[in-house]
């Protein structure tokens, strides 16, 4: 994933990561796989990878940039945050500039019947520290290059390589329009969301009757979905949803080379 530049017009940030929200999400539908790898990929049906994405991004969002598993390496906590049974992992966040960069290789333990879902590459934008705020066009516009540019997506499960998994294949996924609740010394402040120094003018499509300009609360809030709140909120990205892995070690390889990104999850599941 390509690192956040601060100079840029519009607050947006690429993350590499897979998340479950700390706030109330709705039970997710999830497909019974197409046939996939004698049913290791849940292939993308309806809306189980969208919403997914949604709760990912709101995951993200509510932990505290203090110990989030996706600024760690070695021994990590895979449950920090998760609920029921679909967890997320994911690399890092804006590897560089707030994560770390070059390869990561992380271990943790996961409880039997847990599905994983995990972005490859992925992005998301809002209209916090826009001024004049963007419509949710707008916003789809400006990450929508940096998915579309992203290759050499690889993925693998003990092994096995997952196809497909490109920014012009199977597992692109574009979420609804969302918000997102975060806490004091959340991602939001460490990327510079809670002042205003990087305001600038949305570069495609302005929203009539812009709402003033919205900077985040360093002891926390919520983002979206009306624009005086600073939405609405929009990701894009390449996902992969992962039936429960049997019990024993198993390992998760992905990379996205156009954004440095090498990560290798050592699993137990138990």
């Amino acid at each position: 994933m390509a690192q956040r530049n601060p100079t840029f017009v519009q607050r947006v940030v690429l993350l590499i990561a897979a998340f479950l929200t700390l706030v109330a999400v709705p039970s997710l539908a999830l497909p019974a796989p197409a046939d996939a790898q004698s049913g290791l990929v849940v292939q993308p049906q309806g809306h189980a990878y969208s919403d997914a994405s949604e709760a990912w991004w709101q995951w993200a969002h509510s932990l505290p940039a203090h110990k989030h598993p996706l600024l760690d390496q070695g021994r990590v906590d895979c449950g920090q945050g998760q609920h029921g049974d679909l967890w997320f992992i994911g690399g890092t966040i804006a590897p560089g500039f707030v994560g770390p960069s070059g390869p990561i290789d992380r271990t943790c333990t996961i409880p039997s019947g847990t599905r994983l879902f995990f972005p490859v590459f992925n992005a998301w934008s809002d209209n916090v520290l826009v001024s004049p705020q963007c419509t949710e066009l707008g916003l789809r516009d400006i990450i929508k290059p940096w998915v579309d540019g992203a290759t050499g997506l690889v993925a693998s499960v003990d092994g096995q390589a997952i196809p497909g998994v490109a920014a012009n294949g199977l597992y692109r996924t574009r979420s609804g329009s969302f918000s997102y609740q975060y806490p004091g010394g959340s991602l939001l402040c460490a990327l510079g969301g809670c002042d205003a120094n990087n305001q600038g003018a949305c570069p495609t499509q302005t929203a009539r009757d812009s709402a003033p300009l919205v900077v985040g609360s360093s002891r926390g809030g919520v983002v979206g979905p009306a624009p005086a709140q600073g939405g609405p909120v929009v990701a894009d990205g390449v996902y992969v949803m992962l039936n429960p892995l049997g019990p024993g070690a198993h390992t998760i390889h992905f990379e996205a080379p156009t954004g440095g990104l090498n990560v290798t999850y050592h699993i137990t599941v138990r």
